[in-house]
């Protein structure tokens, strides 16, 4: 892989120091994307998420909502005088 290449897509100015230092990284790092991507996941299920938190949502009261603004909630400024 060429660190140049990667270096400029990702717009980092690398020094040759580091160039010789990140070049054998990440071609470590492409080895074992490749040695990932050969196992066999055929039986794995699919995840997303995997600590059994579930999301707790309210019913919002419409009625009990401050004035509409253009479309808008209006509600009083934190920030300044206004």
């Amino acid at each position: 892989m060429d660190i140049k290449h990667v270096a400029s897509l990702a717009n980092l100015p690398l020094t040759a120091a580091e160039e010789q230092t990140y070049s054998p990284q990440l071609d470590q790092v492409l080895d074992y994307v490749q040695q990932l991507q050969q196992t066999d996941t055929a039986k794995v299920g699919e995840t997303n998420q995997v600590t059994g938190t579930k999301n707790i949502t309210r019913s919002d009261d419409v009625a009990a909502c401050p004035p509409l603004v253009t479309g808008f909630i209006k509600v009083p400024a934190i920030f300044g005088d206004e």
